[in-house]
């Protein structure tokens, strides 16, 4: 009778620790969540992507002119 009451007693723990990190996690992860977000990213100008754009194409033409000296 007695090991019966302490299966029970364990069980009973070990349901209320396993609610008790639940809620613990419920309460971090919601917290967590409703910080501030912080600043939006800026976007980049015009010209900052055509400046990028440009020196990317430059790299290109330049693999190129080394692929087709290297390749034949």
């Amino acid at each position: 009778m007695r090991q019966q009451q302490g299966r029970r007693v364990r069980r009973v723990w070990s349901r209320t620790q396993v609610m008790a990190v639940a809620v613990v996690l419920g309460s971090l992860g919601f917290w967590g969540c409703a910080g501030d977000p912080g600043p939006a990213p800026v976007e980049p100008t015009l010209q900052q992507i055509r400046s990028d754009s440009d020196v990317h194409f430059e790299k290109l033409k330049q693999e190129e002119r080394e692929w087709g000296t290297t390749g034949q």
